[in-house]
């Protein structure tokens, strides 16, 4: 094999896992809005459900970030949600979802 096809194959290789890395964050995103919209609509079972996938294998084949960890911060949020409703300072769905996707949400 050549080491320009090497090359080649690498970097297709790299695209691949990026793509892969992509479309992980983002089931693991949308699992998050769903379970925030859960709170915000008092929706249990879809609040239980998106617990359940934050501790299943499969969430553990999409990250190395323990679910737990999401699980113990969206309630740490839901718990200062209910306490500060008054207050309009909290931050915004988007800003959250993009500390998760930088992996700084930990």
């Amino acid at each position: 094999m050549s080491k320009r096809f090497e090359a080649m194959e690498n970097a297709l290789y790299e695209q691949a896992r990026d793509k892969y890395e992509m479309l992980s964050f983002a089931i693991i995103l949308r699992a998050i809005k769903d379970y925030r919209n859960a709170v915000k609509n008092k929706n249990p079972g879809v609040k239980m459900e998106c617990e359940r996938f934050f501790k299943s294998k499969w969430y553990d084949m999409l990250t190395t970030l323990p679910g737990d960890v999401i699980i113990s911060r969206l309630r740490a949020e839901e718990r200062g949600n209910t306490a500060k409703k008054t207050t309009k300072t909290r931050p915004t769905t988007q800003s959250a979802d993009k500390a998760v996707a930088q992996g700084t949400y930990v």
